[in-house]
């Protein structure tokens, strides 16, 4: 499951969970971008 939260710096990052444990994260500029590439890695 990925979840978005906005940064301090005004970016945002997209964090993938599975079983409570943090499988990849990545920061991004747009949240646009986040949610693709979220998307795009849990349907792998």
């Amino acid at each position: 499951m990925a979840t978005i939260t906005k940064t301090k710096a005004g970016t945002f990052k997209a964090i993938i969970r599975k079983n409570s444990k943090v499988i990849k994260t990545k920061t991004f500029r747009l949240k646009k971008d986040a949610r693709t590439w979220s998307k795009r890695i849990e349907n792998k």
